[in-house]
């Protein structure tokens, strides 16, 4: 008989435990909402959608020209096209917003770039553009943009 006592006293016991641990766990966003932060990601817009666009204009500092890239969380770049002139240096910048993913890498293979933007910092790249499309991207392609040489 007692140890039926036991049995029950222990499963009301594990029973309420686990109501209140539930009840707590939702009130608080669940521990994986507290670990994890989760970025739906839109689809890439068009190039001629994308923010900033082709319109900003490419400074020319001491001979060099001076681009900056940011890959945003959305799963874009703020610049998915870039004009410059071929034959003048170019320095770029890049930075990746938090929860940029893969965006964090970029790489522009015709000038063997490749920047790692671990913790949103900026990193620094220069090249001489040859005339051309030059396609950039992030390691698995999905941010992607084109520079353009003129």
């Amino acid at each position: 008989m007692d140890h039926g006592i036991l049995v029950i006293g222990t499963i009301a016991f594990l029973a309420i435990g686990g109501m209140l641990l539930i009840s707590q766990t939702a009130s608080a966003g669940g521990v994986a909402a507290q670990q994890y932060q989760y970025q739906a990601y839109a689809p890439a817009p068009s190039y001629a959608e994308a923010p900033g666009g082709p319109q900003r204009q490419v400074a020319i500092t001491g001979g060099v020209q001076e681009v900056s890239l940011r890959a945003l969380g959305t799963g874009t770049y703020d610049r998915r096209e870039i004009r410059v002139k071929a034959g003048i240096p170019v320095r770029l910048s890049f930075s990746a917003d938090p929860y940029s993913g893969c965006g964090r890498a970029l790489m522009i293979p015709d000038y063997g770039v490749r920047l790692i933007s671990r913790n949103g910092e900026t990193q620094t790249a220069e090249f001489t553009p040859t005339a051309g499309v030059h396609e950039y991207s992030c390691s698995m392609r999905m941010f992607r943009g084109r520079l353009i040489a003129e």
